[in-house]
């Protein structure tokens, strides 16, 4: 449970500057990474192959930034990267997975009621807040 709050705090943190700049800080993120991994060589933290299972989610969202021109953005591969230090592989994919269900629900509703459209970026930390709150639950 502590592992999760920590990526909850960082998330939260994420989802503040996310939504008032659209830019994660590539500080907060490498202070937090900085921590998963001392937690891990601690032998507090996930083992060190559940971390890097999952590292391994927020590298292929990086890979899928720079395949799509950054429709996905770097900063969510980073902060998903980050994220999987402290809840490992399947978690983190979960945790992925949620974030985009509730985000393409939002999207929906913002469409439907004319708030948006199919180019409008979303900003994706408070969707991972929320699924990991819901995870935690």
């Amino acid at each position: 449970m502590v592992m999760k709050s920590i990526a909850l705090f960082f998330l939260a943190i994420c989802a503040i500057t996310d939504i008032r700049s659209k830019k994660i800080s590539l500080g907060i993120a490498g202070l937090f990474a900085a921590a998963g991994i001392a937690l891990t060589i601690a032998g507090i933290g996930l083992r060190p192959f559940d971390a890097i299972g999952g590292i391994l989610i927020g590298a292929c969202l990086l890979g899928l930034a720079r395949i799509t021109g950054e429709r996905i953005g770097y900063g969510d591969g980073v902060m998903v990267g980050v994220t999987g230090l402290f809840l490992g592989l399947f978690p983190n994919f979960a945790l992925l997975s949620l974030a985009a269900f509730f985000s393409g629900i939002y999207g929906i509703a913002m469409m439907i009621f004319k708030k948006a459209n199919k180019d409008t970026e979303l900003a994706m930390a408070p969707f991972l807040a929320l699924a990991l709150v819901v995870m935690m639950l």
